[in-house]
């Protein structure tokens, strides 16, 4: 009879098995904890994360597991570029497409003196991702896909917005801009900086503008069975702007929001 020694899994061997059930794990987990409020409601500047905290209610030694399995799977996730949103399709979609528009003044917005002294009118300057016809369109692949994942983010706000909304609940409103605004208004600087500078080296015969006013254009979804099938809009929301003369201005950030109720631009205290 021949008896061989039996051979012992090697050390590549034991990793490759220890791995396999580590990502077994990590799947089974990271999906369940989903179900259950944890984490943080934000996550930077240009995240649209939906993360739900935990109420007072519901803090105790469960939670704190929770917690802690959602960190450490939330940590794999990012390294490793399993990150999911599973939101895009349930169990709600946003019904508005978003598109940033930049617009350029040369007066101050204060006075009607210096409106009429300014003998340059407003340039527009709009998303290269924007189709010209919303109707008839075709996106041939090409580098734009940080840009557009950038763009989107900055109306992420006016996702579910309507008049009706806005005529129910303009403080909410309101309040969402204002913390929206302070969230991001480095993105929303950087943005329009980059917007106004590129305006500039194609147009050099031209004054710096005073302004940059960033709206947002919405294309709201057809409803289903709608005939004829047609996006409705674009609606244009004023969110907020950035006066370059003012941009180191003490106790302020450099960037302004738009009240939604009133369409007026209203600066922002640093908090202390």
């Amino acid at each position: 009879m021949d008896i061989r020694p039996s051979q012992h899994p090697t050390i590549p061997q034991v990793l490759l098995g220890l791995f396999v059930v580590w990502q077994l794990c990590f799947l089974l987990a990271g999906n369940f904890i989903a179900f259950f409020p944890h984490g943080q409601a934000q996550e930077g500047e240009l995240s649209d994360s939906r993360a739900m905290p935990p109420g007072p209610e519901e803090q105790g030694p469960v939670q704190n597991v929770l917690e802690g399995v959602a960190k450490v799977t939330d940590c794999w996730s990012q390294s490793t570029g399993q990150a999911q949103a599973w939101w895009l399709f349930a169990p709600s979609f946003p019904k508005e497409s978003t598109f940033p528009v930049v617009e350029l003044r040369w007066d101050d917005g204060v006075s009607s003196t210096s409106a009429s002294a300014s003998s340059t009118p407003p340039a527009r300057l709009g998303s290269v991702i924007e189709p010209s016809d919303p109707q008839h369109y075709f996106r041939a692949p090409g580098s734009f896909d940080r840009l557009f994942h950038y763009e989107i983010r900055l109306g992420l706000i006016f996702w579910g917005w309507n008049p009706e909304s806005l005529r129910k609940h303009p403080d909410l409103w309101r309040e969402a801009v204002e913390n929206r605004v302070r969230r991001q208004w480095k993105s929303m600087r950087a943005y329009l900086r980059w917007r106004v500078e590129r305006f500039q080296s194609e147009h050099p015969g031209l004054p710096p503008p005073r302004q940059a006013i960033l709206l947002i254009r919405l294309y709201r979804t057809p409803k289903p069975g709608q005939e004829p099938l047609k996006w409705d809009g674009p609606i244009e929301l004023p969110l907020a702007r950035w006066l370059p003369h003012e941009d180191n201005a003490p106790g302020s950030l450099p960037m302004q929001m738009c009240d939604p109720a009133s369409g007026q631009f209203l600066g922002l205290k640093v908090k202390e």
